[in-house]
């Protein structure tokens, strides 16, 4: 995205760094693995989650988990990400035993095996399991009751004790917003270019029943290229863009949704609503087209029925023989269903509270001029050249040069392309690049 539009999120799973489990806001208590996951990289015998860095006092580390290896399921559930692995582990307590299928890969290739967990606290304890609250190996939690209310009740009542606080961005000090304290947060402003950029937030309950995030990291300018393979990278000028067929603000929500359940774990997704909102963000490029498109789903994690929303606004602007497209404005969350009212409430106030700062947005000019400065002059030259040869056909001259005196002189155009002068003020073109006698040859000035 380009400067000036505040988007993206983090997916503190699918690229959680090293020990993120343990990130929180306002230092709630919280189960505790000791390991950073990532997505299974290209190439992997199937969808996992990766283990990246651990912490070698940590559980993950004492249960004898290696950096590599790739977790497929989890107490007898399949793992697709390493979002869906640490979403399971925040909903599980202090004391909670799993027991994960592990690929491992050795000198003869991938190699399985089971490796048994207990989950910590982050003090590195670990305290005994509350009744009724662990998962026994090999068998999943017990199933929440699943509601079968026809409609969701967005507008229940909201716990007045939510505290906010404000949350800073950590790269760029580029922007702000409000959080819940006590929450899991993260985030950052990512920059992938001097104009394009791509701030991000996300948080989390302890419990990891409620998920909320501002824009998506991931998230880049689009173009719509004929004859181009999407995925291909298109570099104009100082411009970043991705080859991508176009889409309407409605269906980039139907798809992103689609990604977005399948990171947290979500399967059985159904679409509930879809409808036109307000234009939220502000056109960055002129004459451009924006439109904002809300759509609303239910999916099945855990065995419980999950909710959620997507907020987007795309901007799209043409330019001869394609589209550029980008995505200026994106909010969504996912709350279990019994939670939907607080789930939406935090995202509001999280997606309204959202700015940049002054400062940065200050700086940021400064780094785009830079950046187009080059770029900028090389094109007034240009066109300062193109003007002035303009003129002089619209005024039937040429100026001229004469290196033996440094004079220049407007003389009448001429159809051929050598010009002449004797030095006393007469001057004739020709084909023949050979003076007359008495005739020396002088420069047009381009």
């Amino acid at each position: 995205m380009r400067t000036g539009s505040l988007i993206a999120l983090f997916s503190l799973l699918a690229i959680s760094p090293p020990l993120a489990m343990d990130a929180a806001a306002g230092g709630a208590a919280h189960a505790y693995l000791g390991v950073g996951l990532a997505d299974a990289p290209a190439g992997a015998p199937g969808p996992a989650a990766m283990v990246g860095q651990l912490d070698p006092k940590g559980p993950a580390a004492k249960a004898g988990l290696r950096r590599g290896d790739l977790i497929q399921a989890v107490n007898g559930q399949r793992v697709e990400s390493g979002a869906a692995l640490q979403s399971y582990v925040f909903s599980q307590p202090p004391g909670a035993v799993l027991v994960f299928d592990v690929m491992r890969h050795g000198p003869g290739g991938y190699a399985q095996t089971k490796v048994t967990a207990t989950l910590g606290s982050p003090a590195g304890s670990n305290p005994p399991p509350s009744p009724g609250g662990v998962s026994k190996p090999g068998v999943p939690p017990p199933p929440a009751a699943k509601s079968n209310a026809p409609t969701v009740k967005w507008d229940a009542p909201v716990p007045s004790n939510i505290r906010y606080v404000r949350w800073i961005d950590p790269a760029e000090k580029g922007f702000t917003t409000q959080v819940p304290a006590g929450w899991r947060v993260g985030g950052r402003l990512m920059r992938y270019g001097p104009l394009s950029i791509a701030p991000f937030v996300q948080a989390m309950t302890p419990d990891g029943t409620i998920f909320v995030q501002i824009g998506d990291w991931r998230i880049k300018d689009y173009s719509d290229l004929p004859g181009w393979t999407p995925g291909q990278v298109y570099r104009p000028g100082t411009s970043i863009f991705i080859i991508r067929r176009y889409q309407s603000a409605e269906q980039y929500a139907q798809s992103y949704s689609q990604t977005f359940e399948k990171q947290l774990g979500c399967g059985n997704a159904s679409f509930t609503g879809s409808e036109a909102m307000p234009v939220a963000g502000q056109a960055t490029v002129p004459q451009s087209k924006l439109e904002t498109h809300q759509v609303s789903f239910a999916c099945t994690r855990g065995g419980q029925r999950y909710v959620g929303k997507v907020m987007d606004t795309v901007q799209a602007y043409r330019v001869p023989g394609s589209v550029s497209w980008d995505i200026l404005y994106l909010a969504c969350f996912l709350a279990r269903e019994d939670r939907a009212a607080t789930g939406a409430a935090v995202w509001d106030k999280m997606r309204t509270s959202a700015a940049f700062d002054p400062a940065w947005l200050a700086s940021q000019s400064q780094v785009a001029g830079a950046a187009t400065r080059p770029a900028m002059q090389s094109l007034d030259a240009t066109l300062r050249q193109s003007q002035a040869f303009d003129q002089n056909v619209i005024n039937g001259t040429i100026t001229v040069n004469d290196p033996t005196t440094g004079a220049r002189s407007d003389i009448n155009i001429g159809a051929q392309p050598f010009y002449f002068s004797d030095g006393l003020g007469h001057f004739y073109n020709s084909y023949d690049p050979t003076p007359r006698s008495g005739f020396h040859s002088v420069n047009p000035v381009q």
